[in-house]
């Protein structure tokens, strides 16, 4: 009696629940596939840096340390072009940040709209140098709602004439162009990224709400499956001799293809649960090696001289940035076909030495100890490209003997961390990206593969879902 009790509550529980989430979870499935060819737009380092015009250096440079006066030490600079003009950007131990135009010594207090538009205009694709609107302000629209823009804020939108009907925001902070978006990209986001991730602008931008909306409707969705997952098995071991399903119509293709694919319906949306590092789980450990790496801050004496004394180093250099090594202050030059070499201050070549090395295995982790260092040409399980991320290689991979250790892949160039996996971040990547995006191995990364299962997994995960939203209605209305 109580089990039969049980056993219909279950069931009640799962259909009502099926009808508030179920067309939900469809929207995830239909809204997954797309995001396998067309991801949220994001700029990207590489793309940025093709963009980029070489730097005048017959305009520069000219500083003082007066400019750059700030009671926090300098962690970090960067010197580009913007509309013909040297700009160098500085970010200051205290969160902080100036641009100051070199050819002049001035700061940069007032982006001029020339200036941005300029900027702009060099991802016109069709070779279109014209801009349609002026630039217009915005703190938040859709293609900018994420935290990583948070210093740039506000921002400067502008359309451009090309035939990808481009938009292109540029940080009214340093003149940095920080997203561009085409009528494709938009498009498809909008029936994509936008939908699956509940990524509009309005709950967005309010980052506590819409942590929490997803971290409940993923919880729902947990337990609407998994109610299902009981009552499906428990009704199946029930069924009279020779009838294997008993049900009919919808309900009888609902329960047939919840027992082939309910697992993984619950396994995706755990994982996607599990991608807001949910009450505190799995969030790592704070990143301080940075830091410890590139040792004591760098003053403003320090850094306007090594930007006058700077020798140019030869070929269209479009950036050089600051990589201080164990309190040295060493130089990222790139080059406009994307090749990097590390300079000491004056503009020498200084590739990363043994010595260097060393320091990195010591500083990376004092606590530790034992890390060894290793170049590797090729991905591994945790350091690999997907959809528009690219992993640059070669890469340092910095392991311990120990299995259970962090490990760090590092720059090969200037020793910046490019990626960091300590226990939780191991977690992260089994129990969220491999679980959700089913990338366990290079074979499941490779295309055609990816696709083919993917996408028949989704539409068995899709038919689940949708059946049983569709049979949860009819139900409601009898």
């Amino acid at each position: 009696m109580i089990a039969a009790a049980a056993l219909r509550w279950t069931l009640m529980a799962h259909r009502y629940l099926g009808i508030a989430v179920g067309a939900l979870m469809v929207v995830w499935c239909l809204s997954g596939a797309i995001m396998l060819y067309v991801p949220y737009p994001r700029l990207t380092e590489d793309e940025r840096v093709r963009h980029l015009a070489p730097i005048p250096w017959q305009n520069c440079c000219v500083i003082s340390p007066r400019v750059l006066a700030n009671p926090a030490p300098i962690e970090a600079f960067q010197l580009e072009a913007l509309a013909s003009e040297p700009i160098l950007s500085v970010r200051f131990g205290d969160g902080s940040s100036k641009s100051v135009n070199l050819s002049s010594g001035l700061p940069l207090d007032l982006m001029p709209l020339t200036t941005i538009a300029s900027a702009a205009a060099r991802y016109a694709d069709s070779g279109l140098k014209s801009v349609v609107s002026s630039p217009s302000l915005v703190q938040y629209d859709q293609w900018t709602v994420q935290g990583a823009h948070g210093s740039d804020r506000p921002l400067y939108r502008l359309a451009l004439n090309d035939s990808s009907s481009t938009e292109v925001y540029v940080s009214s902070r340093d003149g940095q162009v920080v997203q561009v978006t085409t009528a494709r990209i938009r498009f498809w986001n909008w029936l994509g990224a936008v939908p699956h991730w509940i990524y509009f602008s309005a709950l967005r931008s309010h980052p506590a709400a819409w942590t929490q909306t997803i971290v409940w409707t993923s919880a729902i969705g947990c337990f609407l499956t998994l109610t299902g997952l009981i009552a499906g098995i428990i009704q199946f071991r029930r069924s009279p001799a020779g009838r294997w399903i008993p049900y009919g119509g919808f309900r009888y293709w609902h329960h047939a293809l919840g027992l082939v694919f309910g697992v993984l319906v619950l396994t995706w949306i755990f994982s996607g649960l599990l991608s807001m590092n949910p009450w505190g789980l799995l969030e790592g450990s704070a990143f301080e090696e940075p830091r410890r790496l590139a040792g004591r801050g760098m003053s403003a004496s320090e850094v306007s001289d090594c930007v006058q004394s700077f020798t140019h180093p030869g070929g269209e250099v479009v950036s050089i940035e600051a990589a201080p090594l164990h309190g040295v202050l060493y130089l990222v030059s790139t080059r406009s076909d994307g090749t990097r070499v590390r300079l000491d201050r004056r503009g020498v070549e200084q590739p990363l030495a043994n010595a260097d090395l060393a320091f990195i295995r010591q500083a990376i982790d004092p606590r530790v100890g034992g890390y060894r260092i290793e170049q590797i040409n090729r991905e591994d399980a945790y350091y690999f490209s997907h959809n528009d991320y690219r992993a640059e290689l070669p890469v340092l991979r910095v392991t311990t003997p120990n299995a259970a250790g962090s490990r760090y892949y590092l720059d090969p160039v200037g020793a910046g961390i490019r990626a960091k996996f300590d226990w939780d971040g191991r977690q992260y990547r089994w129990w969220h990206q491999a679980l959700h995006r089913w990338d366990f191995s290079v074979t499941l990364r490779s295309h055609p593969l990816r696709d083919v299962l993917t996408l028949v997994l989704l539409g068995g995960v899709t038919a689940v879902c949708g059946i049983g939203t569709y049979a949860g209605l009819r139900s409601l209305q009898r």
